[in-house]
């Protein structure tokens, strides 16, 4: 692995006398694993959840700049009918992950939306079963 995260995978095969195969592959597909960070986050924020498109489940990750701050994540249908609220809690400035289990839901396209008192944000993702 380099300092970008590229994994690089070499193999030789020796097929007698002096036939040899080599190759080298490089893997850079972003996986979305992330390290949490240890300072504390400067303004709210609502990621992308990965992996998407996903199935069953996928991780959503937010900062919460406040401390004790009514903190909500919805999950709302293509038409904005709310589904499950995954979060509702008073929650500490920090950076934040949880998972939605969709194992109950269909193939299609999802909406989640956090909902603070100062910060409201939306994100589109699918689940293909």
């Amino acid at each position: 692995i380099d300092q970008n995260y590229n994994v690089f995978i070499t193999g030789i095969s020796d097929r007698g006398s002096f036939n040899y195969d080599y190759a080298t592959i490089k893997y850079s597909q972003t996986v979305g694993i992330l390290p949490i960070s240890e300072t504390a986050p400067l303004q709210y924020s609502l990621s992308q959840n990965y992996p998407n498109p996903f199935n069953p489940t996928t991780k959503v990750r937010y900062d919460i700049f406040g401390n004790n701050t009514s903190t909500r994540i919805v999950i709302y249908d293509i038409t904005g009918r709310e589904l499950i609220e995954l979060i509702n809690e008073k929650q500490n400035k920090g950076t934040y992950e949880i998972t939605f289990d969709a194992t109950e839901f269909a193939s299609g396209i999802y909406f989640y939306k956090l909902i603070t008192e100062d910060f409201t944000d939306t994100k589109k993702m699918v689940l293909i079963k």
